[in-house]
């Protein structure tokens, strides 16, 4: 619901507290909560920046482009913008994933943060803690495998999201030797958990990613 948040006060306050936020001050646990939060806020404050363009809807992500107020230049994607001051440092949503988030973290962060679009893995509708997260990390993932537009095994054939197949492999290939042996060991269905363990990972097949802007009039579309 991008136009209630945009007349939502407290999450302008709370976009606004992180530029005078000290991270570094923090223990290990606490920084990743703050970036995994500060991530998916910054989105979604990108997203409302410029929820119309050229006097059209904002479709998707993706259609951020070069003329941005606050743009980098050369800019080659949304994720390059400069969405925040954080500690004296200008902050693009690929410094805090790649710089902070994937840094502290370990696989399990794809399942956490949210990029505003239909293929993401579900914004909860709770911050993230140093005392939470074991929790919300298993409560997403076990939410998206069980997204069966996202991830699904059909006949013999396990199609998964470009999360696992195009973006991250290697990030999950790092925590259980495959793609595939991942999957498995916390796919929702014991039997067709088995099978999949033994898929090679060159047989995945890749389902694309929908960039559309998540809300809830797609949602119910």
């Amino acid at each position: 619901n991008y136009e209630g948040v945009k007349s939502d006060s407290s999450f302008w306050r709370f976009v606004g507290m992180l530029n005078g936020a000290k991270p570094s001050q923090l223990g290990k646990q606490e920084q990743l909560a703050f970036w995994i939060n500060a991530y998916n806020a910054l989105t979604f404050q990108l997203i409302c920046d410029n929820l119309e363009k050229d006097g059209k809807k904002l479709a998707s992500i993706t259609d951020l482009a070069a003329g941005l107020v606050g743009a980098v230049s050369p800019l080659t994607s949304p994720w390059e913008l400069e969405v925040a001051e954080i500690e004296g440092k200008k902050m693009t949503l690929q410094q805090i994933e790649d710089d902070y988030v994937r840094n502290l973290g370990d696989e399990r962060i794809h399942f956490a943060i949210n990029c505003a679009s239909i293929s993401c893995p579900k914004l909860l509708r709770e911050s993230w803690t140093a005392e939470n997260m074991d929790r919300l990390y298993s409560e997403g993932r076990f939410s998206y495998l069980s997204n069966t537009a996202e991830n699904r095994f059909s006949g013999d054939t396990l199609y998964l999201s470009e999360i696992f197949v195009s973006f991250y492999p290697d990030d999950f290939k790092r925590a259980e030797g495959s793609v595939a042996k991942y999957v498995a060991k916390y796919w929702p269905n014991a039997d067709e958990a088995k099978k999949i363990s033994e898929i090679p990972d060159d047989d995945i097949q890749k389902l694309n990613y929908k960039w559309e802007i998540v809300s809830q009039k797609n949602k119910k579309e």
